[in-house]
Formats: structure tokens, sequence, C-alpha cells
């Protein structure tokens, strides 16, 4: 579904520049060219209307990243737009199917995409995990929208798979709200601490982000602050569980903000400040170390003590994590 309506959105995108062009070609009229351009433009300036959003929410974060950082997000961000949601998420979906060969005592992955995208987000983790050899699950959550609830099943049937096929818990990597399809799937396990390797979370708004208090048809509503859910983000785990959790965020995120709504008290937080939202799938040092930690015993233990504080926000936006 989802890959079929980026094609439609590309589609109609073309047919608007054709036009436009077709008829500026025929007029000369500067206003006709003016408006093909305007689809290439949405994008970038969509873009940074979140940035700008977030820098002026994070700015009083002592570790506020400067303008020069936020640029080179926000161009790095425009350039996967293009790739992602250009040429990967219509056309690519399936080009990575899930393996599913018997790798007995070789632990898997299941990998869960964010709101609005498909299984073509983890592109280049399917690639990497094809060529060691490891099992693996890319869920398409269908319908992209509704209740995160409704895509509980799904998480639960491709978890239960891996797990036949490799014998041991599998490691969960998601991605923005598949981070809260994951927790809410956890809070239907009797046995939730060993149900999983471990789970780890890129821009994942447990807390809720104010982006969504934008969407105006409601089909983010559960991503919005104060939304049940999103008042007390795991609260429906125990402390065993939530160790389980190794949260990413970013004050460079432009659909996560404050940055500390995407950490899960109680939980594991890396930072990763000069990456943006969808570049958190995307760099290359976050997926080697997060792919390191299946062959590492499981995550449930004490702290290590170099795990990090949430970034430090206004309180009245969200209150900051502890440290764990």
């Amino acid at each position: 579904m989802v890959a079929w309506t980026w094609r439609l959105l590309i589609a109609a995108g073309l047919l608007w520049c054709g036009g436009w062009l077709w008829a500026g070609a025929q007029t000369g009229a500067s206003v006709a060219w003016a408006a093909a351009a305007l689809p290439l433009a949405g994008m970038p300036a969509l873009l940074g209307c979140e940035f700008l959003w977030a820098a002026r929410v994070n700015r009083r974060d002592a570790e506020a990243p400067g303008w020069r950082a936020i640029a080179r997000a926000w161009w790095a961000e425009c350039r996967l737009a293009i790739r992602v949601f250009g040429w990967l998420q219509p056309f690519r979906a399936h080009a990575w199917p899930d393996r599913l060969a018997p790798t007995p005592g070789r632990r898997g992955v299941v990998l869960v995409h964010g709101f609005c995208c498909n299984r073509a987000l983890w592109a280049p983790w399917l690639r990497e995990l094809h060529r060691q050899g490891r099992c693996y699950v890319a869920l398409n959550l269908q319908p992209p929208w509704g209740p995160v609830e409704r895509h509980v099943p799904a998480l639960d049937a491709a978890v239960r798979q891996v797990r036949a096929t490799t014998g041991v818990p599998p490691l969960l990597v998601c991605h923005s709200m598949g981070g809260l399809v994951a927790q809410a799937w956890l809070c239907t396990q009797a046995d939730a601490p060993d149900a999983v390797h471990a789970v780890v979370t890129f821009g994942t708004p447990f807390g809720g982000t104010g982006l969504a208090a934008a969407d105006l048809l409601g089909i983010a509503r559960q991503m919005r602050p104060g939304r049940a859910g999103s008042q007390a983000p795991g609260s429906g785990l125990s402390a065993a569980c939530r160790l389980r959790f190794t949260c990413w965020y970013s004050l460079c995120d432009n659909i996560v903000f404050p940055a500390a709504r995407a950490c899960l008290p109680g939980a594991r937080h890396r930072s990763a400040h000069r990456l943006a939202h969808v570049e958190l799938v995307f760099d290359a040092e976050l997926r080697r170390q997060t792919l390191g930690m299946l062959d590492e015993p499981s995550c449930a233990g004490a702290p290590t003590g170099d795990e990090e504080k949430s970034p430090r926000v206004r309180t009245d936006t969200w209150p900051a994590c502890t440290q764990t």
C-alpha cells in the first residue's frame, strides 16, 4: 500500500511538472517554469520547516547543535528523501526478501519500520544481513496508519518465525513508530524480558512528538504528547524489560523533538546528535554497532556505567529521563 501511494505521488508530480513545462515552452511565461519547480522545492521546504521547529524546541539544551550542523543534517535528509521516498519505497520494497533459512544458534533480526514507510527503508541492513548469512524478517506494517496495537500480531508472528528458525530470541531493530509497536508487543508477552535478545530504537517517540500535533487528519494521533501511552512511556514494561532497550536519539532529529522524547526511562540511551531522523537508519556506524550486538551476551543485566543521560530540555516539554 505504501509503495503504491508513493508511486501515485511520483506520477502526479511528474504530470504536474510535465504539464507546466509544456505550458512554459508554449507561452514562455516565467510563472509556468516556477510552477513546474514546485514539486522539487516542496520536500526541501517542508524539511526545512521541521528542522527550524526542532532547533527552536531544542535550543536550551547544553549540547544544542549549531546552524552548520543543522544545515548539514537538512541537506543529508533532503538527499535521503529522494532515495527513500522516490526510489526504495515505491520500487524496491521486495528487492531483499525475508531470509528464514535454518541457522540454529545463530541469532536473527526482526526489523520494524516507522510511520508511512515500508520494509525498503532497511535496504542497507538487509544487504548486510544477507551477506552475513543471518536470518531476518523485515515487516511491512499494513495499513500504514491506524492504532499501533494493530501491528502487534504481525510483529509477534515475525518474532516467532525467526526464533523457530534460529532457536534463540531475535534482535529487534526499530525506527520511529516501529519502536512503539515493539513496546506494545512486549506488553503482551508474559515472558517479556526473555522474548527478545535486545530492542534497538532509532528516533522512536516514546514520549510523543510535537510534530504530530500538526497532523490535521489524526493519523499520527498516538504520537501526540499527552496521548495514552505517551504520557508515561514504558509504563507497561518491567524494569528488566526496559533494560533490553537501547534508544538512539539526536538533537538534529527533525521528527522527534524535544530530543528527550526518544528516550525510554530505564533504558540505555545513545546519542547521535549530528544525524537527522531518517539518516539514523542509514548511518553505517550505527548499523555496525547495532549488528555487533548479535554476538553479545544478553542485554538484560545491570547497566554498564557508560549509558548517557537523555538531552536536557525544558521540563515543561518533557521531563529528562533518568541516567541508567
